[in-house]
């Protein structure tokens, strides 16, 4: 009333605004969770400056008993390394071999430790790791995996991929650990939005521009050497495999025997990847052709065609690619025929390649049938 005039012989002494009270009654009924911030103002100028842990757990033990996958993710390249543990007291060991590993990798010690708050991490033996490497260790407030956001969001990624993989591989659940070390592979050695340049996580970690040259499809078919020493002299010289990874500690693949469920390590497979995606092996065309009409207006001079479409390139060299196909397809011969005679009518075309189609058309059995029914006149 006062700012507004509204009174007189009233002042205003201090705040105009009355202090802020605290409802009990309000917040017990309507309290919610302070808003978690979408970015972070966390920095990681360099590799191994600041790397984030997750332990993910799997229902389902693989052949060698892992039940659990470790990863780390760094910061600044978001370059992913994942463990597969058979129990979590495997962790601070794991974390342990991890450090000196990427130390010596990259060449520069771990400053931050970011992880959540589970017993995996906050126990004695973590804290003296850290302690003893001067690391920084940041944990997350209970129920709040937000704050760990990157590590959560790998495990998923990892985790979904993995599935997807197993899924199309026909392969049991029983396998989700070479899936998983499968899918961290392949994410080092593709780019991410995370990083503007165009680099690679696992370029921008170590330095090395990674090669794709051994990159085959997941669950696809291996054939395994069978060497000489295992087999004698009329037995198969190969077993046929399934592919499930690469070799840790050498130059070699990791491929299944479903059969006897064994995994051998050979660099001397051969892979079946299957037909390509998007590559018809069937081509079906319609041969019936097209006949101008009495009244229709003469087709124009290649010349004229040129000028006005601009094209550099002869019309017969464009559609040679496609007769050359049809023929590889395994079409009637007298359907190819058919199909050349009708695209060199419909182009207009007056030049070598062309007269050598007609010539090849004619000899052919279907301008004699055309011409019985009048259509055409035979050669």
């Amino acid at each position: 009333m006062v700012q507004k005039g509204m009174v007189e012989g009233m002042t205003l002494i201090g705040e105009s605004k009355p202090p802020k009270k605290i409802c009990v009654t309000c917040l017990a009924g309507k309290q919610t969770r302070d808003p978690i911030p979408k970015e972070t103002t966390a920095s990681a100028p360099r590799p191994n400056h600041r790397i984030s842990s997750d332990l993910m757990e799997s229902h389902t033990h693989s052949p060698f008993s892992e039940k659990y996958l470790d990863t780390y993710v760094d910061w600044a390249s978001r370059h992913i390394t994942g463990y597969a543990l058979k129990a979590k007291s495997d962790q601070p060991t794991t974390l342990d071999m991890h450090l000196n590993r990427v130390e010596v990798l990259v060449g520069e010690p771990v400053v931050y430790l970011q992880s959540d708050g589970g017993g995996e991490y906050d126990n004695k033996h973590v804290a003296v790791i850290c302690k003893e490497r001067g690391i920084h260790h940041e944990m997350t407030n209970p129920d709040t995996p937000q704050e760990n956001g990157i590590a959560e969001h790998a495990n998923r990624t990892i985790k979904e991929m993995a599935l997807y993989m197993l899924q199309g591989a026909g392969l049991p659940k029983t396998y989700w650990a070479e899936a998983a070390k499968y899918v961290i592979h392949i994410l080092n050695r593709t780019p991410t939005r995370s990083r503007k340049d165009d680099i690679t996580p696992h370029e921008a970690y170590t330095g090395v521009k990674p090669s794709v040259v051994h990159i085959r499809p997941f669950g696809c078919k291996a054939f395994v050497h069978i060497p000489e020493k295992k087999c004698t002299k009329f037995d198969p010289k190969s077993l046929e495999c399934v592919l499930l990874g690469y070799c840790e500690h050498k130059r070699a693949y990791r491929p299944l025997h479903r059969p006897t469920g064994r995994i051998v390590e050979s660099r001397d497979v051969v892979f079946d990847e299957g037909e390509q995606e998007g590559v018809p092996t069937r081509i079906v065309i319609n041969i019936e052709p097209v006949f101008p009409s009495e009244q229709a207006e003469p087709a124009p001079h290649y010349a004229q065609v040129e000028a006005q479409s601009k094209l550099t390139t002869c019309p017969a060299a464009l559609f040679r690619p496609v007769l050359r196909n049809v023929k590889n397809c395994g079409v009637h011969p007298d359907a190819s025929a058919l199909i050349q005679w009708k695209f060199t009518r419909l182009m207009c075309v007056e030049s070598d390649d062309a007269r050598d189609m007609l010539k090849h058309a004619s000899r052919c059995s279907v301008r004699p049938c055309l011409a019985q029914s009048g259509r055409v006149e035979p050669a």
